[in-house]
């Protein structure tokens, strides 16, 4: 980028100081790009890298270095977010790890909702919870952002065997006020436990659970998960968890996962008086490639497969 030479100008204060030629990271474990140890030399950290192999720069690198956090370069960013709302209509921001401090996403977020049209801001970490980054919870490092941030992506380093407590406190974004989606931990069932879908395409197809959401009006439900005292419904295997979505028109959808590799049998329980209704009939709806459409009669015991779930429609 043309600024480049204006930034090294300035010593450490935007290009963050380190061992330059010699660094060896993860991503870099032989070292810096050839361009970055030609032209920079020292005093500088290897970051992200990635290769066009499409579009205008086909065959070209765009590689990057480390920023010092809390410089004049937030000011740069910000006013770019300004210069794409007023030229390119922009909708949103992906944020993937950041040095941002919380006055400048605060000040991001006045910026994107100045106008009154909400748009959003979609914070994904990696899993810090290792040795090369320093064994960090990542909703902890962004607890200060999480008030400006309307959803979290954090499923990256984390698998779908994760025990159910480690699922909500480390992966869901529920105890933030924040839904999630889930990356490396495919299993629909488990994430609907928590209110997560996958994303679209890294994590499989959401497409069936959002056409299920769509169905049964899930854009006004009012979700009661497994840790609530509240909620309506219940199982008596501790690895059989069953989280419910009170759904207007007296209906409730049940999400119910598995969490052993074994089927596993359980016996479901409504609490009328939470449900706030009586149910006169309990279904499987049709889920593509998930599950076929049936009657489930709750009054049994059922048997969920290992590792999967079911979706149970009460009205």
């Amino acid at each position: 980028m043309p600024e480049i030479w204006a930034l090294r100008s300035l010593g450490s204060e935007v290009i963050h100081d380190g061992p330059g030629r010699d660094a060896k990271t993860l991503i870099h474990p032989n070292g810096p790009n050839r361009w970055l140890v030609d032209n920079f030399g020292d005093h500088f950290i290897p970051a992200w890298f990635n290769a066009f192999r499409e579009g205008k720069y086909k065959g070209e690198m765009d590689i990057s270095v480390i920023t010092t956090p809390d410089s004049r370069w937030n000011n740069y960013y910000l006013e770019g977010l300004a210069w794409m709302i007023r030229n390119y209509g922009l909708r949103g921001v992906y944020i993937d790890d950041s040095a941002l401090d919380r006055e400048t996403l605060k000040r991001a977020r006045r910026l994107l909702d100045a106008d009154g049209v909400r748009r959003q801001i979609d914070i994904h970490s990696w899993n810090h919870m290792n040795e090369w980054a320093g064994y960090a919870n990542s909703l902890h490092m962004y607890l200060d952002l999480l008030p400006y941030v309307d959803r979290t992506w954090l499923g990256e380093g984390f698998g779908a065997n994760n025990a159910p407590d480690f699922w909500l406190v480390e992966m869901s974004g529920i105890p933030f006020g924040l839904m999630s989606e889930t990356l490396d931990a495919h299993n629909v069932w488990r994430g609907m436990v928590y209110g997560m879908a996958p994303r679209l395409p890294w994590s499989g197809n959401p497409v069936p659970v959002w056409k299920l959401w769509d169905a049964v009006g899930m854009k006004d439900a009012v979700m009661y998960g497994w840790w609530d005292p509240a909620t309506p419904a219940s199982t008596d295997n501790a690895n059989v968890l069953v989280t419910a979505y009170k759904l207007p028109g007296g209906k409730a959808l049940l999400a119910v996962a598995n969490w052993t590799d074994e089927p596993q049998t359980a016996t479901l329980s409504l609490d009328i008086a939470k449900l706030g209704f009586t149910p006169s009939r309990t279904a499987l709806p049709e889920v593509e490639t998930l599950q076929t459409a049936a009657d489930i009669d709750l009054s049994q015991p059922v048997t969920v497969e290992g590792g999967k779930g079911m979706f149970i429609l009460v009205e």
